[in-house]
């Protein structure tokens, strides 16, 4: 639920299901189509309450794994998807990505200046969602990037166009099929992903503050220089879903 305090919201991005993928890499902070119409939900409330002038949005810390802000996409529900005949397998894969698409555009729509509190890794989805809001603030050290370019896959919502919005485009591509993640021995080189520093130098995210307990007191400082007119939003891109077979409604 979300909390409010001197006209700001806060929403969780909450979706606990570890799972671990191949080479030992672990998921827990994920987006299905399920949470975004959780999160869809209470930007319903936010907007009938009235009131909420900054709506910001953070990951889970759930004791004994790693901070996330979010994981992206579940990657087990990518991996047990087969695509034979258009079937349930599709139909799912189109109504996860057109309800992500529906909410980010939302988002870009309301009345309200939206922060990503990244407060953990932020990564695939997680990063696309984070670009959705008008300002990203992080803690250091977190890994924060697309991977889906070492897998030959697109972000699944529009990711390149809202970062080449926010970077531009060369700085994007550049990002995505080459990568600046130095390898660490620890996990294979991935395209696309950078510690929250490079993510800095880069422009992907705009501060970076030594702890969450600043971080907070910072994003009160930044909600009252968007509602007393000393920052703005920042321009966003209307994304489109992507066109699949079959064209039939969802």
């Amino acid at each position: 639920m979300p909390k409010e305090n001197l006209k700001i919201a806060t929403l969780t991005i909450g979706n606990f299901k570890p799972v671990t993928l191949t080479k030992g890499l672990q998921q827990i902070n994920t987006l299905d189509a399920d949470l975004f119409v959780e999160i869809d939900r209470h930007l319903d409330e936010i907007e009938k309450a009235g009131g909420v002038k900054v709506v910001v949005f953070t990951g889970i810390n759930p004791q004994g794994f790693y901070p996330v802000f979010c994981d992206g996409i579940d990657l087990t529900f990518l991996a047990k998807l087969k695509f034979l005949d258009f079937g349930e397998d599709m139909r799912r894969e189109v109504e996860n990505h057109r309800t992500g698409i529906r909410v980010l555009n939302r988002i870009a729509k309301m009345n309200q200046y939206f922060v990503a509190r990244i407060n953990g890794h932020c990564i695939g989805g997680g990063l696309e969602f984070a670009l959705g809001c008008d300002y990203l603030i992080s803690v250091p050290n977190v890994l924060i990037g697309f991977p889906e370019g070492k897998y030959g896959l697109l972000p699944g919502w529009n990711g390149l166009q809202s970062l080449a919005n926010k970077i531009g485009k060369d700085k994007t591509l550049e990002l995505y099929f080459e990568g600046f993640f130095e390898q660490s021995g620890k996990h294979p080189f991935r395209n696309g992903i950078v510690k929250a520093e490079e993510a800095l130098a880069l422009g992907i995210v705009d501060e970076i503050v030594p702890s969450l307990e600043e971080m907070d007191l910072r994003i009160t400082e930044i909600s009252n220089e968007f509602t007393n007119g000393k920052r703005y939003r920042r321009s966003k891109p209307e994304l489109r879903a992507y066109k699949m077979m079959p064209e039939k409604e969802i």
